[in-house]
């Protein structure tokens, strides 16, 4: 299960113990010897008078196995890393390494899929990449698999985990060259995706020469996220992908204003009027006389990176470019066959031009399994964006059924309201109920989502002279 940007990992840990839960359900039901086996060895690691029981254990557990998360922000990884470390502590036992479940980078920009350095016309011949691929993501799999089987009861058992997690990367670091080549070149290293169709052997096997060089250092400036050596266990398997995939994406454009940069070093700029603000600015900028100098090399950072998100991998969207309109587009390819999806999603993605491409793929190539609204005046569900209608999103990568109906409930302004929203059954919307682009209305009860489908089903209004409709008393 993947929160691609999972800031503190507050969704994750939310995870962790549901799972927990669940397994200790199953295991009521289906005992399993293995897993059994595993708690015993962590329970004897833990030592006499510990008082554990099975689901502090099996927290551990399925973090290991089960929760990664991927965050652009160095710091952002370390904070989720310790929120999943507290929620997983047992007393007695080292912390887990967590080396391989929470990872830095952009999950935007990077090679998701390999297929996409294939060069035209290669299906007739085999392509050099693929043995190479193959063999490097088995020896990085093998070795993600003793990571994740690692008990990590003790610091001698924590540094047999770095030393397997160092083996995975190392086994890929030739492949990571390869990567950062084909994704450097819409950053601006010109002729880097020709370095790769032309020298893809020797790039492999060592080349080295500027151009590699500064796609490297690319790499690291920009985190270059690429999921199948970041995660070789879950794209090297048959139906590659992630069995869930969760989270609630950045909802801001791919910009950096000056106010929210300084806003950083200075918390409450923003609440304060415009003569205070400016003195505040001033009174900054004159103790951290380095500032713009940052703010300019941020704001180019992300020029080039709505560069590379406006380069092809991603399709066009008119409107903003919202970040959360690229998640929405990563999501489809994160996913495995069957794998589910629950994410939280502006409004906007149920209404705008921009996004019409994710409501294609959400209600025509999967099944959407319902959509809650609700608006969150007060900041009563979320800390941020009270201003928003917010959308909850379930769905399935499934074809839909024939003539399904989604389920669509809302829109709750309190946790009392959400409480009675969340377990109600909903609206029942036909394909009919939609507006064009798949957008979703907000309807007050089935009578006026039926009305609507009737409406949208029958003949449109005739207009009259001149494309008007005209009325008459």
């Amino acid at each position: 299960m993947l929160d691609p940007a999972c800031g503190s990992a507050h969704f994750l840990v939310v995870v962790v113990n549901e799972l927990a839960d669940l397994v200790v359900r199953f295991l009521g039901e289906t005992p399993l010897p293995e897993v059994s086996t595993a708690l015993d060895r962590l329970r004897t690691g833990a030592g006499q008078g510990a008082g554990v029981d099975d689901v502090a254990l099996l927290r551990r557990l399925v973090l290991k196995h089960c929760v990664f998360g991927v965050d652009v922000s160095p710091m952002g990884a370390e904070v989720a890393s310790l929120s999943l470390w507290l929620a997983s502590f047992v007393p007695g036992l080292s912390l887990a390494y967590l080396g391989r479940n929470v990872m830095v980078g952009n999950s935007l920009v990077g090679v998701l899929r390999p297929e996409a350095l294939r060069p035209p016309g290669a299906d007739a011949q085999r392509w050099f990449l693929e043995d190479q691929l193959d063999e490097a993501l088995a020896s990085a799999a093998e070795a993600a698999r003793r990571v994740a089987e690692g008990d990590d009861r003790t610091p001698d058992e924590v540094e047999a985990s770095q030393a397997a997690d160092a083996e995975a990367r190392a086994a890929t670091t030739a492949l990571e060259r390869l990567f950062d080549l084909w994704t450097a070149e819409p950053l601006g290293l010109a002729r880097a995706k020709q370095e790769v169709e032309l020298h893809g052997p020797e790039v492999l096997a060592g080349r080295s020469n500027g151009l590699i060089r500064e796609a490297t250092a690319l790499g690291r400036r920009h985190h270059f996220l690429h999921w199948p050596l970041a995660f070789p266990s879950v794209f090297s398997r048959p139906r590659p992908g992630f069995d869930a995939v969760i989270g609630n994406p950045p909802w801001n454009e791919v910009t950096v204003e000056a106010l929210a940069f300084y806003g950083l070093f200075a918390p409450g700029l923003r609440s304060l009027a415009e003569q205070p603000r400016a003195a505040a600015i001033a009174e900054l900028l004159a103790r951290r006389p380095n500032l713009p100098d940052r703010l300019a090399a941020e704001q180019g950072r992300a020029a080039l990176e709505r560069r590379y998100l406006g380069a092809g991998e991603y399709a066009s969207m008119p409107g903003d470019p919202d970040l959360y309109k690229f998640f929405s587009q990563r999501y489809r390819e994160l996913l495995r066959e069957r794998g589910v999806l629950g994410v939280v999603l502006p409004r906007s993605a149920f209404v705008a031009d921009g996004s019409t491409g994710f409501r294609s793929w959400l209600f025509e190539e999967s099944t959407c399994r319902r959509l809650d609204f609700l608006l969150n005046t007060g900041r009563w569900a979320f800390d941020s964006e009270p201003r928003y209608t917010v959308a909850l999103v379930s769905a399935e990568r499934a074809r839909p059924p024939d003539n399904q109906t989604l389920r669509v409930a809302g829109t709750a302004t309190s946790l009392a309201q959400w409480e009675r929203q969340a377990v109600s059954p909903g609206l029942a919307l036909s394909h009919a109920a939609f507006g064009p682009g798949w957008t979703v209305p907000l309807l007050r009860d089935q009578a006026e989502a039926d009305l609507l489908a009737k409406l949208h089903r029958g003949s449109a209004f005739p207009r009259g002279a001149g494309g008007r409709w005209r009325c008459f008393p």
